[in-house]
């Protein structure tokens, strides 16, 4: 018993765990009982044979393993391929969700990227002059695309001159637009005359000004009156309409 290696280890270990008896059951394999009552088995005992904790520590030191040894590493990295695939799957199908969203607040159209930009200048009744940086709409499939599929993003921050060669009399509507608008309508001589919120809904055409219009300023919602800008100011520094070809 003594000139073989696992035996010697348990008989260290016994003498900390005192067992009162050692010996071998009826299949040959080594048992003992500790003060404590706990039977302890070789590690080759059937599963279905009783165990206890201290047999399992008992098992252990025969063994010399740790129970964090018999994880392989094979299948340790096996799980982390696992979860690093799984995290790329996660992040993808952000991603597909995200973006076609961001590209979407950001969309703009042709039509949209020709019109010109300008700067006009407002006077307000209360004597303020306000600069506003506009796309102008001077051609006519500027003027029929105007906000049309145009992202939020861009809508929000964005404003538009519509320029006819002459005054006109007509309503706007809210095809495809995504936000609410206002429209300030101007006569040729630049004062602004009315000024009309434009929703997207059911209600597909706005109302009609009561005057003939050349200019109509579209703007994000409450901006107009948010810089003061109402019925009576007046737009200078125009743009002229392009040249027709």
């Amino acid at each position: 018993m003594a000139k073989a290696a696992g035996p010697a280890r348990v008989s260290s270990l016994s003498s900390i765990i005192a067992p009162s008896s050692w010996g071998r059951d009826s299949s040959g394999v080594r048992t003992g009982f500790s003060p404590l009552g706990d039977f302890l088995r070789h590690p080759g005992l059937p599963s279905s044979s009783p165990r206890s904790i201290l047999a399992v520590e008992v098992e252990m030191a025969y063994t010399r393993r740790s129970p964090f040894v018999r994880v392989r590493p094979g299948l340790l990295g096996l799980g982390l391929v696992l979860v690093l695939i799984v995290a790329g799957v996660l992040a993808s199908a952000w991603c597909w969700w995200l973006i076609p969203r961001l590209r979407g607040d950001y969309r703009t159209t042709p039509e949209f990227r020709k019109m010109k930009e300008a700067e006009v200048f407002i006077s307000t009744r209360a004597g303020e002059e306000i600069r506003l940086t506009v796309r102008v709409a001077d051609e006519q499939d500027e003027q029929l695309a105007g906000f049309q599929h145009i992202g939020r993003k861009v809508l929000a921050r964005s404003l538009i001159l519509f320029v006819f060669p002459q005054e006109i009399r007509g309503k706007f509507h809210m095809r495809n637009v995504l936000a609410p608008l206002d429209i300030a309508f101007i006569r040729e001589d630049g004062e602004i005359f009315s000024i009309i919120r434009m929703e997207p809904g059911l209600e597909l055409y706005g109302p009609e000004p009561d005057e003939p219009f050349k200019y109509a300023l579209e703007a994000p919602a409450d901006l107009f009156s948010e810089r003061g800008i109402e019925v009576g100011s007046s737009l200078r520094f125009l743009p002229s309409p392009s040249p027709s070809p």
